[in-house]
């Protein structure tokens, strides 16, 4: 009898550890200047630990979002995890309007691959000034 309540708390032990999903935490400036690059960074390393806890080589995609009436795709970069845990991408803002924006990391099978403590969507606001300065000077002098 007491071989198989051990065997039934190890299997819920192996069950529960298998079950447990990744952390992920992405990063974006809050504010961006039309025309400057977004770059988005991440890690999937929690607090003080140095072991990542999605395997180097994991892949999936960053996406950045217009969010101005509805939520609509604007560009999509892949990442890959590094050694020491982190990825980054980087997004064109050159054509893009002045605006509310998202980035979301994209888990590749939802919900189990990013865990409930992730950070997996950052918000920003583009930026565009070029139109705020005017420089005027007499004809002649």
């Amino acid at each position: 009898m007491k071989r198989i309540v051990w065997l039934t708390l190890l299997a819920a032990m192996l069950l529960v550890s298998a079950a447990s999903a990744a952390y992920v935490e992405i990063n974006a400036p809050e504010t961006v200047n039309v025309g400057e690059p977004l770059v988005v960074t991440g890690t999937t390393v929690v607090g003080g630990l140095t072991k990542p806890s999605l395997n180097p080589g994991f892949s999936t995609d960053v996406v950045l979002y217009s969010i101005k009436h509805s939520k609509s795709e604007v560009d999509r970069k892949t990442i890959v995890v590094q050694e020491n845990g982190s990825f980054s991408a980087t997004f064109d803002t050159g054509t893009l309007s002045a605006g509310k924006y998202t980035v979301e990391i994209i888990d590749p099978e939802p919900p189990t691959t990013f865990g409930g403590s992730s950070k997996t969507l950052q918000f920003l606001t583009l930026v565009d000034r070029s139109g705020d300065l005017r420089i005027s000077s007499p004809l002649t002098q």
